[in-house]
């Protein structure tokens, strides 16, 4: 980029004439402040364009918006998958670009639960013990495979007996329409007749 002077000349009958253009060259550039993203359906991440001349217009898009979605350089991961965002300036006539590759993961949604003493009388409420690696959760829902035998009470973790039997109890947690879900066997103890 610069600019430059072009001269012209011409000799008529020992007479030189001259005459001159200045021309100035722009140098158009585009480049982001990532090559390359490792995201986690959920995240967002920022992306940063330089442009040169500044001031110039950048439109950003996305080559897979199933797995992300971009706006004024926001990235937003949606689902698994890999996409390549695009940042885009046109100039004098031609469009020129910078490009990031984007790869997104389901969430991690790892989970154990488990209760003290699985063993149980009739009238008797415990507290679930639930271990999760998600960082966050949409919803965590819990039920009993036998309502007969062990009832439970989502708002609080906590369940209790109230017949004879065995009851699976299973602890669900979603994010980002990812679920998992964990499971423990609870034994209640057959009241005893009088």
């Amino acid at each position: 980029s610069g600019t430059a002077t072009i001269t012209a000349q011409i000799t008529v009958n020992g007479t030189s004439y001259t005459d001159t253009c200045s021309v100035t060259v722009t140098s158009v550039s585009v480049s982001l402040s990532k090559s390359s993203l490792s995201m986690t359906v959920g995240d967002t991440e920022s992306l940063t364009a330089s442009v040169s001349p500044r001031g110039t217009n950048v439109t950003w898009s996305s080559s897979n918006t199933s797995v992300a979605t971009v706006s004024g350089g926001s990235v937003n991961a949606v689902g698994e998958g890999s996409t390549t965002i695009t940042a885009a300036v046109a100039y004098g006539g031609k469009t020129y670009s910078a490009t990031c590759s984007v790869t997104v993961q389901a969430p991690s949604l790892g989970i154990m639960v488990e209760v003290q003493n699985s063993v149980m009388d009739v009238g008797q409420t415990k507290s679930l013990r639930s271990i999760t690696t998600a960082s966050e959760v949409d919803s965590i829902d819990i039920t009993s495979r036998n309502t007969k035998v062990v009832t439970v009470n989502s708002s609080n973790s906590t369940i209790t007996a109230v017949g004879g039997g065995t009851a699976t109890i299973t602890v669900k947690i979603t994010r980002d329409g990812y679920s998992n879900s964990s499971s423990c066997t609870v034994t209640v103890n057959e009241p005893q007749k009088p």
